[in-house]
């Protein structure tokens, strides 16, 4: 159902011009049809950016767990990252613009990226410490 402020009329008889209408209500759709596969297109090539450091992820996990020698550390590690991803940003929101562009411009990483390494590099002695210093 879409609603118009104002229907195309006919001058003569001041009746609503269908064929005008018509013509808007296609153009309207192809808009929105050209919209939607724009849109697609960035969701598919944020997936495929995003899937691909995923990947990464979970090999940094695999590879860190194998080396430490505890497997059941992967999964909690995979289980305590959004609590450190909150602890993250609330660090990250109180630090201000200025010292957030410096780290943004002048660091190799990005600050997720450094969230991650840091979650996922973290010796298994420290995760449940910095885990409680989290849920402060």
């Amino acid at each position: 159902l879409r609603l118009w402020s104002s229907l195309p009329l006919r001058p003569v008889t001041s009746k609503v011009d269908r064929q005008a209408l018509r013509e808007d209500v296609s153009e309207r759709q192809a808009r929105e049809a050209k919209w939607n596969r724009e849109l697609q297109l960035v969701q598919r090539k944020m997936v495929k950016g995003y899937a691909a450091w995923h990947v990464f992820v979970l090999v940094l996990a695999v590879a860190v767990g194998r080396l430490q020698g505890n497997w059941k550390m992967i999964f909690w590690r995979l289980v305590k990252l959004p609590y450190f991803w909150t602890a993250f940003l609330f660090v990250w929101h109180q630090l201000g613009k200025p010292r957030q562009k410096w780290v943004v411009y002048n660091m190799p990483l990005g600050p997720p990226d450094m969230f991650l390494l840091l979650a996922l590099l973290t010796p298994n002695v420290l995760l449940r410490p910095l885990l409680l210093m989290c849920l402060a």
